[in-house]
């Protein structure tokens, strides 16, 4: 194509844009579009009036969703989940040009091209009550994706920059597990990706600036690029409990997102039923 990849690239974006234009824009007009962004709304309005979350209303989130939906509201006003919706446009376009990165780094330019108008149009092609609103799944897939992206090895990557990589890719899937719980899955499959892909760190030139000592072991470079990932994981959790602690709220966090959780999954989901899906589709990955 003409003008070379940025030329490509500038178009695959436009038209990621288009599609969520025309497809989601006419049912924007539907004040609350299902339960959820309703209830979200209401208890991002309790910390906004200076609640704690899990003392002053209950949810069975992680707290990051509710932080979420209280920025975007505070500047379309309360009550306006539909001017919300088209604020996440714009993550959802930036959550489709994280998807075109990943495609480009596996698969090349031109499939980068594809990916990012074919995951604006996945995510919008479905019943508007799931697909349109704005839940958590929707709100956890940018750092999930941007994390994801980073824990692909770059062609100029240098062992200090993989590793601080690293630690940005886990500490993006913590924020995103801190919006829904579900997320943090993805720290399993990165992680069994770094065994099954992770190569031991190139080695600066003779007289660079990077002086590190080499990774000759490759089941230690493994073990070592596992820690880097698992300690950005660990970082926002961190503090996120400590925020909470804070303000009082750590012992009914853990109720309502541990303990009520138990008992929502054991009684409504079964492993036994969730084991031949896991299998499937490690099967197709």
């Amino acid at each position: 194509m003409r003008g070379g990849p940025g030329r490509l690239r500038l178009v695959s974006a436009l038209l990621a844009v288009a599609v969520l234009l025309a497809l989601r824009l006419p049912i924007n007009i539907v004040p609350i579009l299902n339960v959820d962004e309703a209830d979200f709304a209401v208890e991002s309005g309790v910390l906004l009036d200076g609640g704690r979350p899990y003392i002053d209303f209950v949810e069975k989130k992680p707290p990051l969703i509710y932080l979420l939906y209280a920025g975007g509201l505070r500047l379309v006003g309360r009550h306006n989940l539909a001017g919300f919706r088209l604020l996440m446009l714009a993550w959802i376009a930036a959550s489709a040009w994280a998807v075109a990165a990943i495609a480009r780094r596996l698969l090349g330019e031109k499939a980068a091209a594809v990916a990012a108008p074919a995951y604006a149009a996945a995510v919008s092609l479905g019943p508007p009550l799931d697909f349109h609103a704005a839940n958590a799944e929707t709100l956890f897939a940018l750092p999930l994706l941007v994390g994801t992206w980073l824990c692909l090895p770059g062609d100029a990557e240098t062992p200090a920059s993989r590793r601080f990589h690293l630690f940005a890719s886990g500490a993006l899937i913590g924020i995103a597990s801190l919006i829904k719980q579900q997320a943090g899955i993805q720290l399993v499959v990165l992680t069994a990706f770094l065994w099954l892909a992770e190569r031991s760190p190139r080695q600066p030139a003779a007289g660079g600036a990077d002086d590190l000592p080499r990774q000759s072991n490759p089941v230690r470079a493994r073990a070592l690029a596992t820690a880097f990932l698992v300690g950005g994981f660990t970082a926002p959790w961190l503090l996120a409990l400590a925020a909470l602690a804070a303000v009082g709220a750590l012992g009914e966090f853990y109720y309502w997102t541990v303990s009520i959780n138990r008992y929502y999954i054991a009684n409504g989901n079964s492993f036994r039923y969730a084991l031949p899906l896991l299998v499937e589709a490690s099967r197709c990955w």
